[in-house]
């Protein structure tokens, strides 16, 4: 190895420091994918007395509900700017 460093030092100073980016971006999408989860959201926000903390991704399902899945797109973009 090179300076005497042994696999795990050439890992550690070679190697992790070229892969960083990589990680930091991976790291990000992964927050994000599960910062806009609408499962999460959904099954932890659907009991009783839920209707005023909805996250806005679960009031526009509830006006698709609500509509019966017609496009009523006037009642949507009524439903965007609450």
């Amino acid at each position: 190895m090179l300076d005497g460093a042994g696999e795990f030092g050439a890992f550690w100073h070679v190697m992790l420091p070229l892969a960083r980016p990589g990680l930091i971006t991976v790291a990000i999408f992964l927050f994000l994918g599960n910062w806009n989860e609408f499962f999460v959201a959904f099954i932890t926000l659907s009991g009783r007395g839920s209707e005023n903390i909805r996250t806005l991704p679960l009031g526009i399902a509830n006006i698709t509900i609500v509509s019966n899945y017609r496009s009523d797109w006037g009642m949507a973009f009524a439903g965007l700017k609450e």
